[in-house]
């Protein structure tokens, strides 16, 4: 079996898990694991205990960041001889084609290029500078589209935190059920069956009003994760040397410019309209309810049969109504789910 390289084992152990490169101010978190207290404060950022560790998974009630100067130390060493070995012996900064140090980039291309490209009949009409130039002006670049990352990230925490105004709505069909339930209290047990039929569609709007916004939280989490990969992946371009900085530069720059703030759908017209509709329902059953009282509401029950339950509600609504919008003697025995 191959020996390990001792060089790339050091660089291993001074490197954090998480932004993939050398520590930046360490701590160590209660499983002992190790990371930069940025990356680490950012990955518990707005979660809530317990905390898990994002290598091994243990957790801990608590956030527990222990300084490490000794490792600290070692990343600073390691990252003094990393960069005293020079980049133009690795592999990814040499050119594939001539194996010469990739110290050119080509604007008409994007992408670094050595000396020996640079005069070939691929790029010499090309605009090239140097990769420092082009690597500042990117920097400058990705800067900006990390800050308006980051301000879209704000929002879609910020969405998530208020739960998408769920409570705006679920509080209304509870205040709806209140005023059912308190009017059909006034009437026999006839219309308490009406009462239950209510309740039970109002539960189901509800549930589906629930799942709405279930749905909408899910997605606002859904679109921070993919803001929480493209950000991570760009603050690692920040630890990489210029021509590693600069692959796949435009990529990262179109995946920044897609990710805008959505505002999810805070309800449907649909629902909204059936929620509108119980209102409308409290105002009928109240107005009959003040007609009715004082009379005989049901009747004879021997008269008449009780309404199927298989009838049609809005045809018992309109023939159970006078032309001057009184209900009858006649139209007091129908079934109150008309109002449905």
């Amino acid at each position: 079996m191959a020996m390990q390289n001792p060089v790339e084992n050091l660089q291993s152990e001074a490197s954090c898990s998480i932004c993939l490169g050398y520590f930046q101010d360490p701590v160590s978190i209660h499983c002992g694991h190790n990371f930069c207290r940025v990356c680490i404060t950012r990955c518990w950022e707005g979660l809530e205990a317990p905390f898990s560790c994002p290598q091994c998974r243990q957790t801990a009630l608590q956030k527990i960041f222990r300084p490490s100067r000794e490792l600290a130390n070692i990343a600073k060493i390691t990252r003094q001889l990393s960069l005293r070995a020079g980049g133009e012996a690795a592999g990814w900064n040499l050119c594939k084609q001539h194996q010469e140090a990739l110290k050119l980039f080509c604007k008409e291309d994007q992408q670094p290029i050595c000396v020996v490209c640079d005069r070939s009949q691929a790029h010499r009409f090309h605009a090239v500078v140097p990769v420092e130039e082009a690597a500042q002006e990117y920097k400058e670049e990705i800067q900006a589209c990390l800050q308006a990352l980051k301000e879209e990230r704000e929002k879609y925490l910020e969405s998530r935190k208020t739960g998408v105004r769920k409570s705006l709505y679920l509080e209304k069909t509870k205040n709806e059920g209140k005023k059912i339930v308190w009017e059909f209290e006034q009437l026999h047990q006839f219309l308490k069956d009406q009462e239950c039929l209510l309740l039970t569609q109002l539960a189901n709007l509800d549930q589906a009003i629930t799942r709405v916004q279930e749905e909408a939280v899910a997605k606002v989490s859904e679109e921070m994760s993919h803001l929480d990969t493209l950000i991570w992946e760009m603050e690692g371009k920040f630890q990489q040397p210029a021509s590693q900085f600069l692959q796949d530069i435009r990529r990262l720059l179109n995946s920044c410019e897609m990710m805008k703030f959505n505002p999810p759908v805070e309800i449907s017209s649909d629902l909204e309209r059936r929620l509108e509709d119980f209102a409308q329902r409290n105002i009928l059953v109240r107005d009959t309810l003040r007609r009715c009282q004082g009379a005989s509401l049901l009747g004879n029950p021997k008269s008449s049969a009780s309404p199927s339950p298989a009838h049609d509600p809005h045809e018992t609504s309109r023939a159970g109504r006078s032309r001057t919008g009184r209900v009858p003697d006649a139209g007091r025995k129908r079934n109150i789910s008309s109002l449905s």
